[in-house]
Parts: structure tokens; sequence; C-alpha cells
């Protein structure tokens, strides 16, 4: 029970650094310190590298919101994303 929140919690800082920071790359590498099979995936990009990623509890969970529109939305209200809405050009 006290894993399920300490994971959960786990999930919520990692999406929250996506959010402000914006960098997914440099947030995978700061998870894979702490984990050598997604440390030497990230070593070798191509697609085993991005299966490794993906089926990676906490990474594939970030990478897997980060592609989502509500991700997208909450960066924008932000002001973490390097672009503007096609709305405001």
């Amino acid at each position: 029970m006290i894993g399920d929140f300490v994971d959960a919690l786990t999930r919520a800082e990692l999406r929250t650094a996506f959010l402000v920071g914006g960098d997914l790359l440099a947030l995978l590498e700061t998870i894979a310190h702490a984990d050598a099979s997604l440390r030497g995936a990230l070593a070798t990009p191509g697609p085993q590298a991005l299966a490794t990623v993906l089926q990676h509890p906490r990474g594939g969970d970030v990478v897997r919101f980060a592609l989502t529109r509500e991700a997208t939305a909450l960066r924008r209200r932000l002001g973490s994303t390097w672009t503007q809405p096609a709305a405001a050009r």
C-alpha cells in the first residue's frame, strides 16, 4: 500500500518535472541514473532503445504523458512550451 503511494508520488513528480522543464530526454537521462537497463538503452539510440524506454515503468509513463494533449495544454498554460498555439500566431 505504501509502495503504491510512493510510486504514484514519483510518477507525479516526473510528470511535473516534464511540465515545468519540457526536456523529455534530460528527464529520461535523470531516471536512467538509477536504472542500468534504461541507461544502456539511452546510450544506443534506435528501436530497441525506444522499446526499453516505453516498457520502463516510470520512463514509459512520463513519455506517454508527455505525448498527450493535456500535457501540451498544461505546458502552454505554464508558459513552458517553445512555440505559440496556431491561433496566437
